[in-house]
């Protein structure tokens, strides 16, 4: 090897470490919390690096979530998080910090059992909340990822369910200790005819906001326009929210497959565009901006995203399943990385 290839190929290696090196830095200490215990500390980093789209210029920046060790003084674990407004919402138990359908890090040495279990009581609706259905009341108890329902006796109704949730007016859907889907109706007793699938009555206010929102095309972007009015539907006023190239993009459109949505208070709608790229896929949201993948089943409520051969729901589970049937009611069935079957709730908790 030459001298003059020696200095390329070692101006190179030193190019590429030092840009690795200047990628994965961090800066900063952002919402900083601590455990129940007081042995550790969570907080969150923003990235140094140049590029923090989409959500930067939404006051959001993607980093990584820390774990500090305060007694022996030493960073115990991260993870990297695409907004780091989300520490917030990591919860504590005995052995981890972590985020539903997102990281877990795991700690050296456990959190002292009484002080975690004050701590997850004073967590709302976290291990003790009330079901009421058509007169009959229950309440829940959640103990070491399991289930206890009582009536308003204190008499032990359920015992060692996974998951239990009201689908309609009078029908219980639930997950038993052998993680088998199961309907009951309101005396939580089996079901001895057709489940009646409507849902629950809401009632409605007569007085409320109302949305129209648009997408204009021009010479060479697709304009996505809103406007708000009060208890009626005309809107005189739209606003423009974005912009979005017209490069590449083959259809564009709301998820009711149309450029115009209307909705109000009473029936809120997800304001999410859905762009087509023909090869790909990008979801548009206000907040957020654009995610991509490489295909989007907008069809199914939550949307049904794939990435890399692999599926998920879209706000709602981290894109790693090899399978992922749609929701029946709460509950849709997945096979995950392990070839292994369970379940996950709307809010992408996972049962096994």
């Amino acid at each position: 090897m030459s001298k003059k290839l020696k200095i390329i190929v070692v101006t190179l290696v030193v190019v590429i470490i030092t840009t690795i090196y200047f990628l994965i830095q961090t800066s900063g200490v952002y919402y900083k919390s601590y455990s129940p215990d007081g042995q550790y500390s969570r907080y969150a980093s923003v990235n140094t690096y140049f590029y923090n789209a989409p959500f930067s210029k939404f006051s959001d920046q993607s980093g990584k979530v820390f774990v500090y060790d305060e007694i022996e003084k030493k960073i115990v674990g991260y993870a990297p998080v695409e907004m780091i407004s989300s520490v917030e919402y990591s919860e504590w138990d005995e052995t981890s910090l972590s985020s539903r359908g997102g990281y877990s890090i795991e700690l050296p040495r456990k959190i002292n059992t009484n002080l975690v279990s004050k701590y997850q009581k004073s967590t709302p609706v976290l291990n003790q909340w009330n079901l009421s259905i058509q007169g009959e009341y229950y309440s829940i108890h959640k103990s070491n990822q399991r289930l206890t329902v009582k009536d308003k006796n204190d008499k032990i109704i359920l015992k060692d369910i996974k998951y239990i949730a009201q689908i309609n007016n009078d029908s219980v859907q639930l997950l038993n200790k052998k993680t088998e889907m199961l309907y009951v109706n309101k005396h939580l007793k089996p079901f001895t005819e057709a489940i009646i699938t409507t849902p629950p009555f809401y009632g409605v206010c007569g007085n409320i906001s109302t949305y129209s929102l648009k997408i204009v095309e021009s010479n060479n972007y697709y304009i996505l326009k809103k406007a708000e009015s009060f208890t009626n539907t005309n809107f005189d006023s739209y606003k423009t929210i974005d912009s979005i190239n017209k490069i590449d993009v083959k259809n564009i459109y709301f998820l009711n497959n149309k450029r115009q949505l209307e909705h109000d208070g009473n029936f809120p709608a997800l304001e999410y565009v859905i762009i087509d790229f023909g090869d790909s896929f990008g979801i548009f949201e206000e907040k957020y901006g654009i995610q991509y993948f490489d295909h989007v089943d907008s069809t199914k409520n939550p949307i049904k995203v794939m990435r890399d051969g692999l599926y998920g729901y879209y706000n709602t589970t981290r894109i790693k399943y090899l399978e992922l049937l749609p929701f029946e009611f709460n509950l849709a069935e997945f096979k995950n990385s392990n070839d292994r079957k369970g379940y996950i709730d709307r809010n992408g908790n996972e049962y096994y």
